[in-house]
């Protein structure tokens, strides 16, 4: 190593720039403080969206359990079981066409 060379500790001001060479620019801060606001309420639009379909979703699965109780208790039942064979009939014989 020559006496010319910079060592570790030796750093010219040239080596390190201060962060105030880089001009800024113009509405930058203020462009990415309102894109942040329009994704903070495009955000919470889509929260409130979730949430209103987390609740219709769950009225669904009540519902569905419901109907699931009810089929379970309606086979259940003697007028089901007796009344069973009429259901099949029904189901293979077509309806004629109203006229």
């Amino acid at each position: 190593m020559t006496s010319s060379e910079p060592t570790r500790g030796d750093r010219t001001t040239a080596d390190h720039r201060p962060e105030e060479s880089i001009p800024p620019v113009p509405g930058d801060v203020t462009s990415v403080r309102a894109q942040n606001t329009e994704l903070r309420v495009r955000l919470a639009d889509a929260t409130a969206e979730i949430v209103a379909l987390d609740d219709r979703l769950r009225a669904a699965k009540r519902e569905l359990d419901d109907y699931r109780q009810q089929l379970r208790l309606m086979r259940g039942s003697r007028s089901w079981r007796v009344t069973r064979p009429l259901r099949i009939l029904k189901k293979r014989v077509p309806e004629t066409p109203a006229r």
